[in-house]
Parts: C-alpha cells; sequence; structure tokens
C-alpha cells in the first residue's frame, strides 16, 4: 500500500477516533463539536476514495503527501474545536437579549431581504428563460462579469451585508417567542444573499446554506421546546431539499462541461473531487508553500488599511497569477479553512492565531455566576464556528467574506453595549 494512501487512512481514523473521544469523555448538552469533526471526518473519507480516481493520478504528483502535514493539520483543528467542546459542555439558565433591538434587526433583514430576494428571483427566471443551463458555468467561470442591480437593491445588499450573519442567530428568540413576523425577516434576509450565489454558479454557498442551519439547530437545541425542534426539522427539511437540488442541478452542468474537456472526470468524480479535496490539497502543497502572502488573503480588507491596496477580491486572475508565483502553489483550490491561514501568515503563525482566537472565545461563553449569557457572545462563537464549518470546501476566509464576518463582529458589539 502507497504511503500516501496510509496518510489519508489515518486522517479519516484519526477523526473517528476524535469524534469517539469527544462524545465519551465529556457529558454533552449540545452536539456543536460532534457536528463539525463528523463534517470532516466525512470529507476525510472521500479524500481516500478521490486518491483511487484516475483523475487524482492525473492531477496530482503524491508523492508530497507526507505524515507531518496531516499531524500538523490534526492539532490545529484540535484548537479550534475547543471551544465548541467547551460549549456542549455548558448549559445556560437564560439568554439574554435586548429585544427592542433584536426587533429591528429583524425588520431591516425582512425589507431589505424582500428587495433583494425579489429582484434575483426575476434574475433566474430571466437567465433560465433566455439561456441553458450552461449559463451558471459561464457566469461561474467568467466572474468579470457582473450582475447589475437597481439602487434599491444596492441599498439592500449594504444593509444584508451587516446583518447576513447575524440573522442566522437572531431565529432563536424569534422561534422561542413565536415572533413570527421576526422569524420571516430572518429567512427572507438569510435565502437574498445566497440567490446571488446561485446567479453565480457556486454550489459552495447551496451547502453553505444546509451546513450552517443544521449547526445553528444544534448550537440552540438545548434551549427549544421539542414541539419547536419538530417544527424546525420540518422546515429545515424543506430548505434543505431546495438548496440540494439547485445544488445537483448546478454540479451536474459544471460536471458535464469539464467532462466535455477532460473524460475522466465524471459525474461521481467531481462529487468526490468536490467534497474530499480539501485535505487531499493541504497534505500535497502545504510544505510546497515558497512565500506567504502577509495577510493579503485571508484579510484583504485589513490589509488595504495597513499595507497598501489588494486586490484578491478583484478578479481570479490575480489569485491565479500574481499570488499564485508568489506562493508557487496552485491558488484556485481548496485547502480547508487551515491551509488559507497557511498561505496567508505560515505554519507558526497559523497555529498561534487560532491557539489565541479559541482561547478569546472560551473567555466569552465562559459560565458566569448567574449561569446565564448573553446572546451577542453566542453569536461571536457562531461567526467563529462559520470559518470551521465552511472552510471546508469554500473560501470562507477570503476575497469579500472577510468584511462580512468583521461587520456581524460589529454587530455582535451594538447588541453586547445594548445588553443582548
Amino acid at each position: 500500500m502507497d504511503t500516501e494512501i496510509v496518510v489519508l487512512i489515518i486522517n479519516f481514523a484519526a477523526l473517528l477516533f476524535l469524534l469517539y473521544w469527544n462524545k465519551k469523555s465529556h457529558k454533552q448538552i449540545s452536539q456543536t463539536s460532534n457536528y463539525v469533526i463528523g463534517i470532516y471526518a466525512v470529507s476525510a473519507f472521500f479524500a481516500i476514495l478521490y486518491y483511487y480516481t484516475p483523475i487524482f493520478q492525473l492531477w496530482h504528483h503524491v508523492e508530497t503527501i507526507e505524515f507531518k502535514s496531516m499531524l500538523y493539520w490534526l492539532i490545529v483543528f484540535f484548537l479550534a474545536c475547543t471551544p465548541l467542546i467547551y460549549y456542549d459542555q455548558q448549559k445556560y439558565s437564560r439568554i439574554l437579549y435586548n429585544k427592542s433591538l433584536v426587533d429591528v434587526i429583524c425588520l431591516a433583514g425582512l425589507i431589505s431581504g424582500a428587495i433583494y430576494l425579489s429582484e434575483n428571483i426575476i434574475k433566474i427566471n430571466t437567465l433560465l428563460s433566455d439561456n441553458s443551463l450552461d449559463v451558471f458555468v459561464e457566469l461561474h467561470d467568467e466572474n468579470e462579469k457582473t450582475i447589475n442591480y437597481s439602487i434599491f437593491s444596492r441599498a439592500a445588499r449594504f444593509v444584508l451585508e451587516w446583518i447576513k450573519y447575524p440573522l442566522y442567530v437572531l431565529m432563536f428568540p424569534a422561534i422561542t417567542e413565536k415572533k413570527y413576523l421576526n422569524l420571516s425577516g430572518c429567512i427572507i434576509g438569510i435565502l437574498s444573499t445566497v440567490l446571488p450565489a446561485v446567479l453565480m454558479g457556486s454550489r459552495g454557498a447551496l451547502i453553505n446554506v444546509i451546513i450552517v442551519f443544521i449547526f445553528i439547530y444544534l448550537l440552540f437545541s438545548p434551549y427549544f421546546s421539542d414541539k419547536d425542534k419538530k417544527t424546525l426539522k420540518k422546515y429545515g427539511g424543506i430548505v434543505s431539499i431546495v438548496a440540494l437540488s439547485f445544488f445537483v442541478v448546478i454540479t451536474i452542468v459544471r460536471a458535464n462541461d469539464y467532462s466535455e474537456r477532460n473524460s475522466e472526470l465524471t459525474l461521481f468524480t467531481f462529487i468526490i473531487r468536490y467534497a474530499g479535496e480539501g485535505f487531499t490539497n493541504f497534505y500535497q502543497y502545504i510544505d510546497e508553500i515558497r512565500n506567504n502572502v502577509g495577510g493579503e488573503y485571508c484579510f484583504s480588507h485589513i490589509y488595504d488599511i495597513f499595507i497598501g491596496n489588494s486586490h484578491v477580491g478583484n478578479t481570479r486572475d490575480y489569485l491565479s497569477g500574481p499570488i499564485q508565483s508568489l506562493t508557487g502553489i496552485p491558488m484556485m483550490q481548496f485547502y480547508t479553512f487551515i491551509g488559507f491561514f497557511v498561505i496567508d501568515i505560515g505554519l507558526v503563525g497559523t497555529m498561534v492565531l487560532w491557539l489565541m482566537l479559541s482561547r478569546f472565545v472560551i473567555q466569552s461563553i465562559r459560565v458566569k455566576s448567574t449561569n446565564s449569557i448573553y446572546l451577542s457572545h453566542l453569536l461571536v462563537l457562531f461567526i467563529y464556528s462559520l470559518i470551521i464549518i465552511n472552510g471546508l470546501c469554500i473560501y470562507i476566509f477570503s476575497w469579500s467574506n472577510d468584511i462580512q464576518l468583521y461587520k456581524a463582529l460589529a454587530v455582535a458589539g451594538i447588541m453586547k453595549l445594548s445588553k443582548s
């Protein structure tokens, strides 16, 4: 058996062991950490399948997959999961928030979401009536093409960029208080931010919706009534089916397009590659990085302020050109969230960063004497978790994503000041 496949098998077994250890060694109230570890265990299994596909042998020089890269990844991943492991053992007596502020944010989500959602529905209908499904491939591969929106939709999008992620968390008080207008604001606001990604042929955004909704359910499940849980599972299933339907359509269209250029890339291979390439790419390329990007990749907006103009968010050509020449590795591939940070700040910098971040988040959710917690603190935990759960197969903390997370943190700060 080749050394490379042994590394991938050990990687899968290590994640299964971590999942088993986490379930057996702690009395768990929630299941967020098991969920996150489980997602990556599934991906690790797909990485093994991907190794045996003809396309892997064609595209990868497999002799560079090494044990030390796997060991490093597992250590950082465990560090990143520690706040979730801690949270799952807690049972707070109360979750505190400012009801008036929550109502205002949900209303903003309802109004801006309805405006933005309506225009995107019209645009999807126009695209599908005037073109074949291949339009999703064209818009994805030629992202310089822009979709023009009205001034009203642009204003709505500006608002949604600030409250997109807080809306996920605000579904909790909307459900527990039976405020269905607020819940509608959360759902419409969230879905309106997904459709533009569908227009661009992005599958990651669709998987993101399913993964994040399940995570939110697990985050607050100890505080939902049995009736609420049943309702959430019902409507969550409907949302998942719709998102998966779009995912399948886009995947088939893009797989057919790629298979025309390479007969080895079948639909089955395409799905396996998408689900498992994060690990194989990390273990193959991470030791081959010639130079780090120095913050321009993951922290492009901070880079703009303190160093100079970043072009990462402007075009794929910049990533596959100057940035790729700097790093010496392919830049239009997934490396999991850990890989993206290593590309930016190196192996040591990434480990130190996640050690600091995990300690900070644990302190923010630590049980106080009153055994209560502010909803804003759980929003911080959610934003932190987004980097991990989405960082499997989309560019979660790069391009425009970083600024949305900063804005969500700013909203969390406002909520904290208002005792939310």
